[in-house]
């Protein structure tokens, strides 16, 4: 049976791309304000050097770990930290209506996430 909540492999070393630089060139197409897509791409920017601080090199398909059980991991803690937010708000403004709306749709990119890992298996 698939262990889908224990760590996974170092990652190895390859010729691919960058995941972040693949990521930081679709963020360039998105239909948002040019402030907001500098700021989020200076935020990739400090994640990036983060994750090379941490594992001495950079995030990058193929290697070696499974990119679908990574985004399940990371998926799960995400909505708990956003139904944390939700829960210490307790109120309906907009920015709470914001962040549920955001909630329901990772609820269910995690149930669709979790569908392809067990389809595939």
């Amino acid at each position: 049976m698939l262990r889908l909540v224990e760590p996974q492999p170092d990652p190895i070393l390859n010729a691919e791309p960058a995941a972040w630089d693949l990521v930081r060139e679709d963020l360039a197409h998105q239909d948002w304000t040019q402030d907001m897509l500098t700021l989020v791409d200076l935020d990739m920017l400090a994640r990036d050097q983060f994750g090379l601080d941490k594992y001495g090199m950079r995030l990058q398909p193929s290697n070696g770990r499974d990119n679908l059980v990574d985004a399940y991991q990371e998926i799960l803690d995400f909505l708990v930290y956003l139904r944390s937010e939700l829960f210490e708000r307790e109120g309906s403004g907009k920015e709470a209506v914001e962040i549920r709306v955001l909630y329901l749709e990772s609820l269910n990119v995690a149930l669709s996430l979790r569908n392809i890992i067990r389809i595939r298996s």
